[in-house]
């Protein structure tokens, strides 16, 4: 700052000297020049103040503005967080009401919890936090708030395996409501197909799928899934039905262990 300050004092001597060696200029305008140019250069200066003071404040407040933002955006987080907490167990209660209504049906039931998920992804198998002790079997069914979601298929002590019903070795009786044609609906890893269906019988998209509990194992009556396509193939005695479960173990956190014929 000081260099600039001297540097001006050494231009403004040299002007008045230059100015001075020409005689048609007045002394009185030479004697003023020095205040012209410091008050140019003062209101330059003032300018430059006012419009840097106004950067800066603009500055100012486009951080407070983001730092709003940010926490306004923070906040907005958190809410829908708790709105996806109030889904989820708005969910969990209304699935809890359905299965104590099928419980109501059904006598003989024990809810379990769904602890993990091992094996494959093809596999669909499943921990439950019971087992022998609190009176779970091999081939028990597993009953979800919506329908069958699979079935027991190794106990412990104090734990079970269970596969889903889109596991491939789940397999299940069943009959479509509307038309009454009996088929068996088995998963494939990823979701159910009902085999053994003849070409003339009456299945469309849509049709809603119970069981019919005639292998000993499922209640009758419960629903396992909807046929969602069906097809004719030229080289196969039987339709080729795909059917998506209308529940899944992997959305129940409680589910109902059943075997027909437990007291």
């Amino acid at each position: 700052m000081k260099k600039v300050v001297f540097l001006y004092l050494i231009i403004v001597g040299i002007s008045v000297y230059l100015l001075r060696l020409q005689k048609s200029i007045p002394t009185t305008y030479l004697l003023d020049l020095p205040w012209k140019i410091s008050s140019k250069l003062y209101n330059t200066f003032y300018s430059v103040k006012s419009e840097g003071k106004s950067i800066i404040k603009t500055h100012i407040d486009a951080t407070k503005i983001i730092q709003e933002n940010e926490k306004l955006k923070i906040e907005n987080t958190e809410l829908r967080i708790k709105l996806q907490s109030y889904y989820y167990f708005k969910e969990e209660n209304e699935k809890l009401r359905s299965l104590l209504n099928i419980k109501s049906q059904i006598e003989t039931t024990i809810p379990v919890e769904v602890s993990s998920w091992i094996g494959e992804y093809w596999e669909q198998k499943f921990v439950l936090n019971k087992g022998k002790k609190d009176g779970l079997k091999e081939g028990m069914a597993l009953i979800g708030g919506n329908g069958i979601v699979g079935m027991i298929v190794k106990v412990e002590e104090d734990r079970a395996i269970a596969i889903s019903n889109t596991d491939p070795s789940f397999a299940i009786h069943v009959e479509d409501f509307r038309s009454k044609v009996k088929g068996i609906a088995r998963g494939n890893g990823y979701y159910m197909n009902l085999n053994f269906v003849p070409p003339t019988m009456d299945v469309k998209p849509g049709d809603l799928l119970i069981s019919t509990g005639i292998e000993g194992i499922f209640p009758p009556g419960i629903v396992v899934g909807r046929v969602i396509e069906v097809q004719k193939r030229i080289d196969s005695k039987f339709l080729e039905i795909k059917v998506v479960p209308t529940d899944s173990i992997l959305t129940n956190r409680i589910v109902l262990a059943y075997k027909k014929g437990d007291k």
